[in-house]
């Protein structure tokens, strides 16, 4: 009995699956109610239109002229301006380094503009005519002191006290350094060499003194030399006090200044695009943290689809 009833209901039942194939693998992409799709072309009312109704033409999608998308839909596009990527944020980081950059490079050549004009102030005060002829006067005054010394002491060094005085503290310095030198000698022992040294020098010095004392013509020439270097010592005085009021040392420190405010600026700027840029690129990433797939904009239905694709 179910054998029959299976023999009689077969062909009913091949019927319909025959019927079920032909529209299941209809071809959805051709043109004209001979495909008997006309059920796919709704119109404007929400109805269906019969086959006599039913246009010869299938719209295309407004994206199928556009090429591929990216596989990682966070990337902005430019036709999709809806992307989660912060493509400006970034750009603006972009921008912040480079103007890090410049700004590091002009307080650099702020720097270097400084120590030039400090440079060029210490050239042109050496190069001076007055302090040439300053410098020039008191050598030739330490000249003819050394001269006028000399000739004070000639008959000094003929005289056989003194002669003794210099040959006694040069032999005890002789011996004074090899005793230091020795592991074996004692404190006290160096100490009394010394002190005998010093009393043998001092002895011959107080001869000099005594000698120079008495010529006018060397006591003349020490009070040229002292003159002379402190004329030296003093327009070196002035020179460095006129350092603080120089126009072109002044006009550097204040480019200088200038420079220096720049730099903080732009340092801050890029430290402060950096943090946003990496927050956003964070956020982009911790938004798209559940995408499997991308989003197929033919509109045909087919591929992997994520809700946080390319939202309008």
């Amino acid at each position: 009995m179910r054998k029959s009833a299976f023999l009689i209901a077969s062909p009913w039942v091949l019927g319909m699956l025959w019927a079920g194939a032909a529209v299941s693998f209809g071809d959805d992409t051709t043109t004209g109610p001979a495909n008997g799709d006309w059920f796919r072309n709704p119109d404007p009312n929400g109805t269906l239109s019969s086959p006599a109704s039913a246009p010869t033409t299938i719209a295309p999608s407004p994206y199928s002229a556009l090429p591929p998308l990216p596989d990682n839909r966070i990337f902005a596009s430019s036709y999709n301006e809806s992307g989660d990527y912060p493509s400006r944020d970034l750009r603006d980081w972009v921008f912040a380094n480079a103007h890090a950059a410049t700004a590091r490079a002009i307080f650099s050549r702020a720097e270097t503009e400084l120590a030039a004009a400090f440079s060029r102030a210490q050239f042109n005060f050496d190069r001076s005519k007055a302090y040439r002829q300053a410098v020039q006067a008191e050598q030739d005054a330490y000249d003819n002191y050394n001269n006028a010394r000399h000739r004070a002491l000639r008959e000094l060094y003929d005289d056989p006290k003194y002669k003794e005085l210099l040959h006694l503290s040069d032999d005890i310095g002789d011996k004074l350094e090899i005793r230091r030198a020795s592991k074996d000698a004692t404190k006290e022992e160096i100490v009394a060499l010394a002190t005998l040294k010093m009393e043998y020098a001092s002895d011959a010095r107080s001869m000099e003194v005594t000698v120079l004392s008495g010529d006018s013509t060397v006591d003349a020439a020490r009070q040229r030399l002292i003159a002379a270097s402190q004329r030296v010592v003093q327009m070196r005085a002035d020179y460095d006090d006129s350092l603080r009021d120089n126009p072109q040392i002044l006009a550097a420190r204040e480019t200088l200044e200038d420079a220096r405010i720049g730099l903080v600026t732009a340092q801050a700027y890029q430290d402060g695009a950096a943090t946003v840029g990496q927050a956003a690129l964070d956020y982009a990433y911790y938004l798209h943290r559940n995408d499997v797939g991308r989003y197929d904009y033919g509109g045909n239905g087919y591929g992997a689809y994520s809700p946080y694709w390319a939202r309008d």
